[in-house]
């Protein structure tokens, strides 16, 4: 199950370069890859003249969700790493699918690859082996303590912070996310505080994946003798006796991974409340379950708009770094 997540912190909170290639005969591609052909002209020397058409801008910042490379991930099962990857990309395609806005991005990336700050458009989540509650107490802890360390550094005045709202959580999880992006005005500077961490429980998802995968596929595990704890251990194909039936466990297992990243990084950008239906609602069941496949329709307005209000709220304000590179040498500074 998955806890109530963490809520607002503040009172904010809650709220290239195309090339145009022309060819010498008559035909040449434009930057919408349409054909066009030269006007027949019969006057001797002269040359059409095509009129170039301007890129589309897109409206967004950088729009992106980092899966954290750490052991837990580089430990699973390919497959699984990238059933997971392609299922987060399917999930969240609806954003780019909306005319003039800017699509979003899943990449997977190591704690050195990762920016030193962060726009209000992104969100980070880790996948671990252990309590996703103090994972995210302690990520969060992390970036305030280096937010109000730069601040001090560029002697802006810190002023007294409120106490963070948890929600009550539940005994068992799957994962646990949240975020606090807020704006601080220090006499004629701007300075933007994205503040924000997930973390989702891989032992937990192998439970939940054997709660709900078909019984007939479970009892495959048991005549084979297959390690359930252990994906690396599967093989590539599970079939029934008499091969009539057969199942790729390890790509189920990375969409059941995808859904449960999904569903905590929307809480970095949404906040501590739940959708009424879908994949955002609270406790989905992340595989076999029709109705949580998807965010809802009204969940994915509901979640482009938070992120169209967190851009503008960040406007030109000067981002603070929360991954410093001198923090990189020091594995318990990763703040996420």
């Amino acid at each position: 199950m998955f806890t109530e997540d963490i809520r607002k912190t503040h009172s904010e909170q809650n709220q290239s370069v195309s090339r145009n290639f022309l060819f010498r005969p008559k035909t040449f591609f434009g930057p919408d890859a349409g054909v066009f052909r030269q006007p027949k002209d019969k006057t001797p020397g002269k040359t059409a003249t095509v009129k170039a058409t301007a890129p589309t801008v897109l409206k967004g910042l950088n729009r992106t969700l980092y899966v954290v490379q750490n052991d837990v991930w580089n430990d699973s099962p390919e497959k699984v790493r990238t059933s997971a990857v392609k299922e987060l990309e399917r999930l969240f395609a609806f954003v780019g699918k909306v005319k003039g806005e800017k699509p979003f991005t899943i990449k997977v990336m190591s704690a050195q690859q990762l920016p030193e700050q962060f726009d209000f458009s992104e969100s980070v989540v880790s996948v671990i082996d252990g309590d996703p509650k103090g994972y995210v107490d302690q990520a969060f802890d992390l970036q305030k303590s280096q937010i109000k360390k730069w601040l001090e550094q560029q002697k802006v005045q810190v002023h007294a912070e409120k106490d963070r709202d948890f929600d009550p959580g539940k005994p068992e999880t799957l994962g646990r996310g949240g975020a606090s992006k807020t704006i601080l005005k220090d006499k004629k500077q701007v300075y933007a505080m994205p503040v924000m961490a997930g973390a989702v429980s891989l032992p937990e998802i192998l439970e939940a994946f054997f709660d709900n995968i078909d019984d007939l596929l479970e009892k495959q595990f048991l005549r084979l003798g297959i390690d359930k704890k252990n994906p690396k251990k599967w093989p590539s194909k599970i079939s029934t006796k008499d091969g009539k039936m057969s199942w790729d466990a390890l790509e189920m297992l990375g969409i059941a991974v995808g859904r449960a990243i999904a569903h905590e990084g929307r809480h970095e950008y949404i906040g501590g409340g739940h959708a009424e239906a879908g994949l955002g609602a609270d406790s989905p069941i992340i595989l076999g379950e029709k109705n949580s496949e998807n965010f809802s329709e009204k969940d994915q307005k509901e979640f482009l708009k938070k992120v169209q209000d967190l851009e503008k709220q960040q406007g030109k304000a000067t981002i603070v770094p929360t991954f410093p590179q001198e923090n990189r040498s020091k594995k318990e500074l990763f703040p996420f």
